[in-house]
């Protein structure tokens, strides 16, 4: 069995093998029935949005309670469990397939210091990815609470701030 832990000069390499998130645990590679939660900068309109190219959009935006949302230097959100008040706003992605585009997704976020959780929603599956521990110290010395978990939102008031 090859462990793959990701760093910064294998973040794009495809493999069959185990992934292992930045505090080692083993994630589970992504399927086409797969569905995320995005949350940032994946989302329509924002930088990312590109690599969700051919994924299916679904139209309800989900509330999540027990996260908490923070802006890393205003780039990027990252989210943490909480299990308390604290939501996020986002939408879900169906896979649908593109399997390789959703890979280079994960592969992104546990570069980026990221692990995958599953919640529920509608009674089904949803994978999102949310600090691993190990980070979360870390990124907190750089980052600024997003009060309403709203990344769209959070963006709009910093560029007219500007």
């Amino acid at each position: 069995m090859q462990v793959i832990r990701v760093n910064k000069t294998n973040a794009n390499l495809r493999t069959t093998g185990p992934i292992t998130d930045f505090d080692g645990n083993e994630i589970k590679p992504i399927s086409s029935e797969d569905k995320l939660l995005i949350y940032g900068s994946l989302l329509p309109g924002m930088h990312n949005h590109h690599m969700t190219k051919g994924m299916k959009w679904e139209d309800d935006i989900i509330t999540l309670d027990g996260y908490k949302m923070h802006s890393v230097q205003g780039s990027y959100p990252i989210i943490e469990k909480t299990g308390n008040g604290d939501t996020i706003t986002g939408l879900i992605v169906n896979v649908a397939g593109r399997v390789e585009a959703a890979h280079n997704i994960l592969m992104m976020e546990l570069h980026s210091g990221y692990t995958v959780d599953e919640i529920q929603v509608h009674g089904k599956p949803v994978k999102v990815f949310i600090a691993a521990t190990s980070y979360l110290p870390r990124v907190m010395k750089l980052s600024t609470p997003v009060p309403d978990g709203n990344w769209v939102q959070f963006k709009k008031a910093q560029s007219t701030a500007v």
